[in-house]
């Protein structure tokens, strides 16, 4: 994310204005298209984990020998839950923040 963040900071990682389109426009260089790409493939993998992170979780909480398993079970998935939410809800809004009044 930190290298998405960078293609878009920095000048040099992103192709100039596009002031008259579509014939003034200029197309992005290997090198910024790579970081680009780069930053996308990164984040891909990361989004991988996310969704490997829940089981393994699950497993470690998971203990047949307590008697409230399932009830541990549901605690963990609703917190989980509550706070995966919570983190897209500050990631939209810090976003969009970012946006308006940096971007």
């Amino acid at each position: 994310m930190s290298l998405l963040w960078l293609t878009a900071m920095i000048s040099a990682a992103r192709p100039p204005a596009c002031n008259n389109p579509p014939e003034g426009c200029t197309s992005a260089t290997p090198g910024q298209m790579a970081m680009l790409l780069s930053a996308l493939v990164l984040i891909a993998i990361g989004n991988g984990g996310i969704s490997c992170s829940l089981a393994f979780g699950a497993d470690q909480v998971n203990r047949k020998e307590n008697s409230n398993n399932n009830r541990a079970l549901e605690i963990f998935f609703s917190w989980y839950y509550a706070f995966t939410t919570i983190a897209v809800i500050i990631a939209v809004t810090g976003i969009v923040y970012i946006q308006d009044h940096l971007g």
